[in-house]
């Protein structure tokens, strides 16, 4: 981006660090990374935060005890606050019809192909369906290869693809509100600005 940049990049970056340590099963650096990353945006940062707690559930008898982990939680979370403060105070005293009208500007008006993807002309939303669907497959068929490829018998990349596997989830429950909600766009408005969509894509 010429003459400006944009906080997402880094939050990235720190994503795929967390990503990194967390398949080396260093969870707790994970966690922290993934707090500075939630710092640097907060909604990339909170969508891999929560999707990193969804892989460590899926991650079987390896994953580390939750109470070994609650120090670097914790830290994690003090580190995203700078980032989560100013979010949340985006709408403290704001009045809710004002709330509401700037929700709805927001999602089907300015960033209708993020967030509200059914709002799409059929010549945009059905090509981006099929690319992500494509995505997908060639992720199952990664998924179906390395699956026992370790020699030693140990699924290094298993937390790897309960983080995918919930980024997908997390996109379909996106996609089932918006059709859900359609009638009801104040609703509809305030749940999908919250880029539900956002990183089953990378992911």
């Amino acid at each position: 981006m010429v003459g400006g940049v944009e906080g997402k990049g880094f939050a990235y970056v720190l994503v795929f660090l967390g990503l990194e340590a967390m398949v080396r099963n260093r969870w707790r650096r994970a966690w922290l990374l993934l707090g500075a990353a939630s710092a640097m945006h907060v909604l990339v940062g909170g969508w891999a935060v929560l999707l990193t707690g969804f892989a460590w559930l899926t991650a079987g008898r390896d994953r580390p005890h939750l109470r070994s982990m609650l120090p670097a939680l914790a830290g994690g979370f003090v580190l995203a606050l700078p980032g989560l403060i100013p979010a949340l105070a985006l709408g403290w005293n704001v009045p809710s019809d004002v709330a509401e009208r700037a929700n709805q500007i927001y999602v089907f008006e300015r960033l209708p192909h993020h967030l509200a993807l059914h709002m799409l002309p059929a010549s945009e939303f059905v090509p981006r369906l099929v690319r992500h669907g494509a995505l997908l497959a060639v992720f199952l068929l990664l998924w179906r290869v390395m699956r026992g490829q370790d020699i030693a018998g140990d699924d290094h990349f298993r937390p790897l693809r309960g983080f995918v596997l919930g980024a997908v989830i997390v996109a379909l429950c996106g996609l089932a509100i918006a059709f859900a909600t359609q009638d009801h766009p104040a609703l509809a408005a305030k749940i999908l600005r919250y880029y539900w969509f956002r990183l089953s894509d990378v992911a």
